[in-house]
């Protein structure tokens, strides 16, 4: 898979300021993942539509709706036909805008987009606002008016992401987390150029090592290249880092294994849980290879039991648990390998046949934290040893 990352030369704010409201990257993040939207967004609709009949995008009924109404901007606003579980068809509006302030008239322009829609296809409409912002106290969700007895009261699904901030620690499943990772990684950076650098490459490296599809991985690459801009030199200098990755993901297993083969012995194990992993040469079968060549590295490291070559065979452990986490759980990796450094080879020799059987990632760090070994409790153990 090519990997190429745009180039710039304009600063971050600059990038910001000239890329208007027609180049909002939501309309291909709706046209590319739009059941990952609602499964990331809206599970309960997600759970009532049926996926198997493929929805129908009408932008351009939409774009002459939108003309009658005069009703001001809007961003990568998109209408999709589709069919719920129980046969019935719906029509979904899903409005994104995209701004850092109060708008009065807001929810009232929802509410006649959707009577608009709905004289147009006589069909119930749902409308979803996805507010971009980092205006926190701005949640517009309905719109009434009463004159006297006369009431309109319009509710409508609001989605601000503001909310989904903290929630993207989880292990990266849904397209949609690592494009609000993505999101708020350039809100938050455009004043600090090489903070934006090395959180975009800390995001790059973790879609690279997930276990998405090449599509989506490519798909989502350019949508993050969008968002998180960089200016040229810096783009160069990711370029390298990103065939640096790729090429780790290729060939970090092997390497590390090669020269935990030579410390220890294991010329045998390494082959024969390479073999079967590279074999496949996907995530998983490489996270198994891994398994079966260290489970039986171990065995035979311990039949020999040299304290010589425990002391060189940290590093190497470490290495070879870490090679396992990049490609398993890569988003703690960064605060496990801080724990397996306070970790004797012993210790290590534990948590190297039992991790595998622990297939949550918190879980993980608990685990490595118990057997965790601080060179003042080690200190502490020899005097008394």
């Amino acid at each position: 898979m090519e990997i190429r990352i745009s180039k710039t030369n304009i600063t971050v704010n600059k990038a910001l300021e000239v890329r208007n409201e027609k180049d909002s990257p939501w309309k291909e993040i709706l046209e590319k993942f739009l059941p990952d939207f609602f499964k990331y967004f809206c599970p309960k609709m997600y759970n009532d539509i049926d996926w198997r009949i493929k929805p129908v995008f009408l932008d351009k009924e939409l774009e002459k709706i939108f003309r009658s109404a005069k009703l001001g901007k809007r961003i990568a606003d998109k209408l999709v036909q589709v069919v719920r579980k129980n046969g019935e068809s719906a029509l979904v509006l899903i409005h994104i805008e995209v701004q850092n302030a109060y708008e009065k008239n807001f929810s009232e322009r929802i509410f006649i987009y959707n009577n608009r829609i709905n004289e147009r296809y006589q069909l119930p409409v749902s409308s979803i606002a996805l507010l971009t912002d980092n205006n926190n106290k701005w949640r517009p969700d309905r719109f009434t008016r009463k004159v006297w007895d006369t009431v309109i009261d319009f509710k409508f699904a609001l989605i601000k992401l503001l909310d989904y901030k903290n929630k993207n620690d989880e292990v990266l499943e849904n397209p949609l987390s690592i494009i609000v990772e993505a999101h708020f990684t350039a809100q938050n950076t455009t004043k600090d150029l090489q903070q934006r650098y090395s959180y975009k490459t800390i995001l790059l490296r973790k879609l690279l090592l997930s276990g998405l599809k090449k599509q989506a991985i490519s798909e989502l690459l350019r949508i993050i290249d969008w968002l998180i801009s960089l200016p040229d030199d810096l783009d160069k200098k990711l370029n390298k880092e990103i065939e640096k990755i790729k090429e780790k993901k290729r060939m970090v297993f092997v390497s590390s294994f090669e020269r935990f083969a030579m410390e220890k012995g294991l010329e045998k194990g390494l082959e024969k849980g390479l073999e079967k992993g590279l074999a496949k040469g996907e995530a998983k079968g490489l996270a198994k290879g891994l398994e079966k060549g260290l489970a039986k590295g171990l065995a035979k490291g311990e039949a020999k039991g040299e304290e010589k070559a425990k002391a060189k065979s940290k590093k190497s452990f470490i290495e070879l648990i870490s090679a396992y986490l990049e490609i398993k759980y890569p988003e703690i990796l960064t605060k496990a390998l801080k724990i397996l450094e306070k970790i004797d080879l012993d210790n290590l020799a534990i948590i190297g046949k039992s991790m595998f059987k622990i297939d949550n990632p918190q879980e993980l760090l608990e685990f490595f934290k118990k057997h965790a070994i601080t060179k003042t409790k080690a200190s502490t153990m020899r005097k008394k040893a």
